[in-house]
C-alpha cells in the first residue's frame, strides 16, 4: 500500500548490494535494501496485513491448433 503522498511518475537510483566488501572501489555500499531505502530515498517500509485478491489457477488445458 503507497502511503507516500507522492504523485507522478519518479526516477531515482538506489545502490545497494548484498555482496561482501572487498571488491572494486566503485562497488556501491553494503546495505540491505530496506536500509538503503531509507538512507537514500528516505522511504521507510513497514510490514503490514492488508487483504489482497488472488487468482487461483486449478487446471490448464492447451488448446488444439488448426495444422
Amino acid at each position: 500500500m503507497d502511503k507516500t503522498g507522492l504523485t507522478g511518475k519518479h526516477s531515482f537510483t538506489l545502490e545497494y548490494t548484498t555482496e561482501m566488501p572487498g571488491g572494486s572501489p566503485d562497488a556501491p555500499p553494503v546495505a540491505p535494501v530496506f536500509t538503503a531505502l531509507q538512507q537514500q530515498l528516505g522511504l521507510h517500509l513497514v510490514p503490514k496485513k492488508l487483504p489482497f485478491g488472488v487468482v487461483v489457477v486449478e487446471s490448464f488445458n492447451k488448446l488444439p491448433t488448426e495444422n
